[in-house]
């Protein structure tokens, strides 16, 4: 009966943005006294594996609306949808708000630990909830600043804004935006923490691991564009799990042919699914669609066709119609692939995506790679990325990490007979900080 107060309590603090960056919370929702009670508020999964950052996917390029569809969206809706400079969120951004109550549980949790003595007996314990409040606050920041925050660059990551970085559970404290260095740094730290408590396999899904740890670590350094740290961290996922499901034995007429909880994932975390990419009014950019061989599975198990010839999502990791956000070893392969691209292994890139794509194409079609110089074989990475991960939380990032390398991706949308334009390293790549956190909050927006 604690464990649940203690939680509802928690919970209903963060049932408003302005109550969460306003009010000072009861004291008694930071009272955790044992470990039961901490693993309880971590494994509330509702808030903290179902609400990762969703509105970076709006702003990316898979996915299109009609006319009548963007007409009919909220003005905030349809302003993120256009990369509007201001007033994204009215009254407030549920991702934001989420991601900082998410935080506070973790930093809750840390608190708590303090007060809490580490014996032999339950050494094993302490070490996995310690571990997993510190993975939840990493991979929250870095979201964070995925969002909110330019691409990472390290002539000027001391320069730009991060994300505040809140690090206890004390309401009244204002703290200003760290930046870009400071943020990722914190990231790295939290990873790292993660790694060396967490066991190496989560006793669930929804759990986090040494495994998971790494795989948002190499997440982390791959959107540094730092290649071999992230070519590594990825590599000591595979080196424990690396099935790929075998897109021949699915069912591409299904709903939603991907089973949940399947052999490729690692943790399963979803997005906060944006009204936009709702399965009935996202379409897929017809680029995309394209870019798909007539042996590709991908094609008939990722999309459904519309009653207007257009495409519509159905290939959640998921296994139905929320989008996974997750670590998973297709994934992995992608990032080790790319690392190792980047840096001038050759042989091992193509092997990996060799490895992949064997399980994406009809069974006897696929013709391996070989003998790719370096700059054809990253665009055949990067081209994977764009039509394996679709709708995970990474598009975004990616675009911004590829124009800070120089790609000069330009974005477009059509809306009315008018074209919006977003141009590579365009300011808006850091979207709009909500009103209520600029005021309530006391921090700085981004500029424009």
């Amino acid at each position: 009966m604690k464990r649940t107060y203690i939680l509802l309590g928690i919970l209903s603090a963060f049932s408003s943005c302005d109550k969460f960056l306003a009010e000072k919370p009861d004291a008694k929702l930071a009272v955790i006294n044992s470990l039961e009670d901490a693993q309880a508020l971590l494994d509330y999964y509702p808030n903290v594996d179902r609400n990762d950052v969703g509105v970076s996917e709006a702003s990316a390029d898979s996915y299109f609306l009609s006319d009548a569809e963007w007409a009919r969206r909220a003005e905030s809706d349809q302003r993120i949808y256009l990369w509007e400079k201001d007033q994204l969120f009215m009254p407030d951004s549920r991702d934001w708000r989420q991601s900082y109550a998410n935080i506070y549980t973790a930093n809750a949790v840390l608190e708590s630990l303090k007060k809490i003595k580490r014996t032999t007996q339950n050494a094993l314990q302490y070490d996995n909830v310690a571990g997993q409040a510190h993975l939840l606050r990493g991979r929250t920041f870095l979201m964070l600043v995925w969002t909110w925050g330019l691409a990472y660059d390290e002539q000027t990551a001391a320069q730009n804004l991060g994300v505040p970085l809140r690090l206890n559970t004390n309401f009244n404290e204002k703290v200003p935006r760290a930046n870009l260095e400071q943020t990722y740094q914190q990231v790295i730290d939290d990873l790292k923490a993660a790694s060396k408590y967490l066991p190496l396999r989560g006793n669930s899904k929804l759990r986090g691991s040494k495994l998971v740890a790494w795989g948002w670590l190499s997440r982390t350094y791959l959107s540094q564009r730092v290649y071999e740290p992230a070519a590594s961290y990825a590599d000591s996922v595979l080196q424990v799990q690396n099935t790929l499901l075998d897109y021949n034995q699915l069912n591409s007429a299904a709903a939603f042919p991907i089973p949940e909880l399947n052999a490729e994932i690692v943790m399963d975390t979803r997005l906060s699914t944006p009204a936009t990419l709702a399965q009935s009014r996202a379409k897929m950019d017809s680029t995309l669609i394209l870019s798909y061989a007539a042996n590709d599975l991908r094609k008939k198990i990722y999309f459904r066709i519309n009653t207007d010839k257009s495409y519509a999502f159905k290939g959640n990791y998921a296994g139905g119609p929320t989008f996974f956000s997750g670590i998973a070893v297709d994934e992995m392969y992608l990032n080790r692939a790319e690392g190792f691209a980047r840096t001038g292994l050759l042989q091992k890139s193509m092997d990996d995506l060799n490895t992949l794509l064997l399980k994406r194409h009809s069974t006897g079609t696929y013709v391996p790679l070989q003998n790719l110089n370096q700059t054809l074989l990253i665009e055949r990475v990067l081209e994977e990325r764009k039509k394996e991960l679709i709708f995970r939380g990474l598009r975004w990032m990616d675009i911004k990490r590829w124009n800070a390398g120089g790609a000069q991706l330009t974005l477009k949308r059509r809306i009315n007979g008018q074209e919006y334009v977003l141009l590579p390293n365009d300011l808006r790549y850091a979207i709009a900080i909500p009103q209520n956190a600029l005021e309530l909050g006391g921090i700085e927006d981004n500029p424009r």
